[in-house]
């Protein structure tokens, strides 16, 4: 009578009288207890938890796709001058780490150690910009290697052009090659042309077939560029763990300015 009556004052379901006490008990709500000692407290055991602060990462975003590349594109610069940054690229880093130190939930850090924590990250969002440098690379080797194969096209389409008798309109037309310029070195140039005529466009199928030759030397001279590129990348990535490290004062200097 004492169980029914404690069963019923606080809110659970009636036992079965005909079960057996085992079973009586497996009727019970799981999880609740049925009574509790005199002066003892019930707490329910989810409350005795402490609620844990957890970091919101995201590595999705626009800000963290340009931190990486950023970051990809710093460990490429110091690989290539010997494990250094010149003071302009000391502050872009500095840069970049704070803007991870935003996006990565720094500020929620409690491990023993934050330094290292936020160390994996940079190394982490580095590996992801050497990524993105490589794809840009492998799609800039590809449009180059079919350079020409684009320019003969160009060249059939504007002499067909020129086959019309007028242009009711004036008509753009795009093509790329290869070029020299003294500050950048090797670099694919787009050029513009506005055709008002299809003698223009006849004229500039012309200029485009005398001039193939000479580009085509060019783009082969910038697959050598493109492929010794590939190289200073695949250098970069066996060194970005050392450039994470080389990374830890900048490291401890943004997350002291978060606490």
């Amino acid at each position: 009578m004492f169980r029914r009556t404690l069963n019923q004052r606080c809110g659970y379901p009636e036992e079965d009288p005909n079960l057996p006490v085992g079973r009586r008990l497996s009727t019970l709500i799981p999880g609740r207890t049925l009574f509790s000692l005199p002066g003892a407290s019930v707490i329910p055991p989810s409350s005795t938890k402490k609620k844990k602060l957890t970091r919101e990462v995201n590595t999705r975003s626009p800000e963290a796709r340009e931190t990486a590349r950023k970051l990809g594109c710093l460990a490429l610069s110091w690989t290539l001058q010997k494990q250094r940054l010149l003071v302009r690229e000391r502050e872009e880093l500095r840069r970049a780490v704070a803007s991870a130190a935003d996006f990565m939930g720094w500020r929620l850090i409690v491990d023993d150690d934050p330094v290292e924590v936020a160390r994996k990250d940079i190394l982490k969002l580095s590996r992801s910009g050497a990524r993105v440098l490589t794809k840009e690379l492998a799609d800039e080797t590809a449009e180059k290697k079919a350079e020409i194969t684009q320019l003969k096209k160009s060249i059939r389409a504007l002499q067909k052009m020129a086959t019309e008798e007028a242009f009711e309109e004036p008509v753009e037309f795009n093509y790329d090659h290869t070029a020299r310029k003294p500050s950048q070195g090797l670099v694919t140039k787009t050029e513009t042309l506005e055709l008002t005529t299809p003698t223009e466009a006849g004229d500039a199928a012309n200029a485009i077939e005398n001039k193939l030759e000479t580009w085509g030397k060019l783009r082969e001279e910038m697959l050598i560029v493109l492929k010794g590129r590939d190289e200073d990348l695949d250098e970069m990535k066996s060194s970005l763990a050392a450039f994470a490290k080389d990374s830890e004062p900048l490291i401890r200097h943004v997350l002291a300015t978060l606490h």
